[in-house]
């Protein structure tokens, strides 16, 4: 537990569970993405696989990625929504100001 807390990728580490830094889960995604393996990214960055287990970095890796790409998915729908919006009132002021 002592080598795990002194990963700077680790935010707590107790018996059962290791939370992860928020900045590490979205590096590790976006290396995963480019075609690293998930047990390469966890050694590059720290990790020992027979602290934290074999299966660990993928298993870590499957559900970032689904949480990644659901944030991903709602950020892109928000920015059209708003990118939509100031098109809209856009339009308004320019035909408010035709009409003027």
């Amino acid at each position: 537990m002592k080598q795990l807390e002194k990963n700077e990728n680790v935010l707590k580490v107790s018996e059962r569970s290791i939370s992860y830094c928020l900045d590490f889960k979205i590096k590790a995604v976006k290396e995963n993405q480019k075609g690293k393996g998930p047990n390469q990214i966890f050694l590059e960055n720290g990790f020992d696989l027979d602290i934290i287990g074999e299966k660990k970095p993928n298993q870590c890796l499957k559900r970032w990625r689904k949480t990644y790409e659901q944030f991903v998915v709602k950020k892109v729908f928000i920015q059209s929504v708003v990118e939509k919006e100031v098109q809209g009132v856009l339009l308004q002021n320019h035909y408010h100001l035709m009409r003027s």
